[in-house]
């Protein structure tokens, strides 16, 4: 097959977790036998069709039961009865058309040479339903109309001379290949036994194991925990079972670490420190995450507020990463000097919308200048009048938000009574995950998805196509 050849997508083939119960040969016999259709059964012998007008013989008694109901009324009955959906429904169908009277009269049974025959027990009655009514028929005449089996009438009547409603139980025995409740309990106990961690960079709840896992190092430890179960969990049904159960993924090795978590972490774990030094470090790392629990409450405090109070806004901002145009798969661009593209969001807490400053280094450049001049752009313009009250959370970068031009911005706001206060939030060093870095996750991701950007206004495009909600995310 030639590269320029077209790859046609075969349906037939399933995707792989995905089962088509349908396409089975046992539901596709089964299928068959409710609707009464031509097929082949298990062992290869074709059954003829049942719901075969033609079949329907008036032929009966001596009473001619069916003398006087057209043949119309007959086939739209099996028509009917073949159009159910369920053998439950159709046996339910012939038994409420069924009923059993006690004996009116008792008659004494005739000796044969085997011995006088079983006393009557019951009298059964059979009806069909015409226009609404129901119509005495003898039993050869029901079997008849639906072409059924004597079986079937058998099993119907003696459910029915027990009240019980008919069930079917095919396929509903448990299989000797079943694993044990047991078993199975005791791998999904130790699965959950494993720490996991949520991401931070999107808005979508996802959990992670940690990074030096995999489903074979899983199977292993439950091996050594229970050494019983080596013969019955084998690795294929454990990895089945965590296919099955668990949405977990395995998370990728830590980049964007604290380096005070790191450093007490490790004074904690290490076997050189007595147990007062360690004791020392754990209040130490309790006290600084405790520190850095604050900032991401306070942003939760200040959407609640601004969601019930319009005058108070909450804003986040920050710089994506730098984005090098063109981006072309070809070798030799690693090799030339590209143009940095520079990417300022400023996320409002309100809205939850996220507006971007995209620029190249011809442009401006990433000082502390260029982020007031962009924070007084958004507040001149996309900022309601009404808004008293301003909240501001960025990071500690002391060459962007962390200075005196920043400060003075935010004071000359306040003596132009543009704002009767401001407030600026500034996180623990470490600890600086900004709805805004979800947004740029996002981009990033759509990013990865496309291989070739020569323009500025390409990479404004897929800025814009980042989000679901067109509206969510706009550029400058």
């Amino acid at each position: 097959m030639s590269s320029d050849d077209e790859c046609i997508y075969s349906p037939l083939k399933r995707k792989k977790g995905v089962s088509n119960s349908d396409k089975y040969k046992r539901n596709i016999i089964k299928q068959a036998k409710i609707e009464g259709k031509k097929h082949t059964n298990w062992i290869g012998k074709i059954v003829a069709a049942k719901n075969d007008p033609s079949l329907i013989l008036k032929e009966c008694c001596s009473k001619k039961c069916l003398k006087d109901i057209q043949q119309e009324k007959l086939e739209d009955i099996m028509k009917m009865f073949y159009e159910l959906h369920s053998k439950n429904e159709q046996d339910l169908h012939l038994q409420r058309t069924i009923e059993i009277k006690e004996i009116a009269r008792k008659r004494k049974r005739i000796e044969t040479e085997e011995g006088k025959e079983k006393p009557k027990s019951k009298s059964v009655q059979y009806f069909l339903i015409v226009d609404g009514q129901r119509i005495q028929v003898c039993k050869k005449a029901f079997v008849n109309v639906y072409n059924i089996s004597n079986k079937k009438i058998r099993r119907l009547v003696d459910l029915l001379e027990n009240n019980i409603t008919p069930v079917d139980m095919r396929g509903k025995n448990i299989s000797a290949n079943t694993m044990p409740y047991e078993y199975c309990q005791k791998i999904h106990e130790h699965m959950l036994s494993f720490p996991t961690k949520d991401t931070h960079y999107t808005t979508r709840l996802k959990n992670y194991l940690d990074p030096k896992l995999n489903v074979k190092t899983m199977h292993t430890m439950f091996i050594e925990k229970y050494p019983e179960l080596e013969a019955k969990i084998k690795y294929q049904y454990y990895w089945e079972y965590f296919k099955n159960n668990f949405s977990l993924s395995f998370g990728a090795p830590v980049k964007d670490a604290c380096s005070k978590c790191e450093e007490l972490n490790t004074k904690i774990m290490s076997k050189d420190l007595n147990d007062v030094a360690k004791r020392v470090a754990a209040a130490e790392l309790l006290v600084h995450k405790n520190r850095s629990k604050k900032f991401y409450n306070n942003i939760k405090k200040t959407i609640e507020i601004s969601q019930q109070n319009k005058k108070v806004l909450g804003l986040c901002f920050d710089f994506m990463a730098v984005v090098d145009l063109p981006k072309i798969p070809v070798q030799e661009v690693y090799y030339y000097r590209q143009l940095s593209v520079n990417t300022f969001g400023i996320h409002n807490l309100n809205t939850n919308n996220l507006f971007c400053y995209v620029y190249h280094e011809a442009t401006a450049r990433k000082t502390p200048n260029d982020v007031c001049s962009f924070l007084v752009h958004y507040i001149n313009n996309f900022v309601d009048d009404d808004v008293e009250e301003l909240h501001l959370f960025c990071d500690n970068c002391a060459g962007q938000n962390k200075n005196h031009a920043l400060l003075r911005m935010i004071m000359a706001l306040v003596e132009i009574k543009k704002f009767k206060k401001v407030q600026v939030f500034f996180p623990q060093r470490g600890h600086s995950f900004l709805p805004c870095d979800r947004d740029f996750a996002l981009i990033k991701k759509q990013l990865n998805r496309v291989d070739r950007l020569y323009t500025l206004e390409d990479y404004i495009e897929i800025i814009l196509k980042s989000s679901r909600n067109p509206e969510n995310f706009q550029c400058f």
